[in-house]
């Protein structure tokens, strides 16, 4: 579903709503409001920079694979773009150590550190990956694709096995064989 609001394009994927409810349904422990809370911080913490460096917002999309945000890029430096693909993970990380080490509210903090680690691996379309592509844009222009291919590879074969063995020692925790799946299938994108 397409909608706007102030001339800001949405794009809401029947997928988004439902594996939120899935999380919901088969959340025990109440982390899916911490989950969406920083999943916030993160997308809020990009949308900042793109204002800094006065940058457009053209969409914001919600899909199964997670929030992706589209704008009217230019960087008069690569290293502003490195600035903003951080920007996400470096959020959830200062919140993390901060709310860790003031001792409260624990499972935000590793939360969100769990999740600025994740977003910084050089996979897919995570915020690592993407600095990953700008990085071997500017150093390796000829072989960029091939090196991002073989790192994503080297990353995803093993998260995928560990999710598989996770999932036989937990007799049904699909977590990490779900993670696995989303980053291969992004791995062409």
């Amino acid at each position: 579903m397409d909608f706007s609001i102030n001339k800001m394009k949405f794009h809401l994927s029947f997928l988004f709503p439902a594996l939120i409810g899935f999380f919901v349904i088969s959340d025990h422990i109440g982390l899916v409001p911490i989950l969406l809370v920083s999943v916030a911080i993160h997308e809020l913490a990009h949308i900042c920079i793109l204002y800094l460096l006065k940058n457009k917002i053209v969409k914001i999309s919600f899909t199964a694979l997670g929030i992706s945000i589209k704008a009217d890029t230019y960087f008069k430096k690569w290293w502003y773009e490195i600035i903003l693909h951080f920007a996400g993970p470096f959020a959830n990380l200062t919140l993390g150590i901060i709310f860790y080490l003031n001792g409260n509210h624990i499972i935000f903090a590793l939360v969100n550190i769990v999740m600025g680690l994740f977003n910084l691996l050089p996979i897919g379309n995570l915020d690592g990956g993407n600095i990953l592509k700008v990085l071997l844009r500017v150093y390796f222009f000829e072989k960029q694709d091939k090196i991002k291919q073989i790192i994503n590879y080297i990353i995803c074969i093993p998260m995928l096995l560990i999710g598989i063995i996770v999932f036989v020692e937990q007799k049904g925790n699909f977590t990490l064989i779900f993670l696995a799946i989303s980053m291969i299938r992004t791995l062409e994108t």
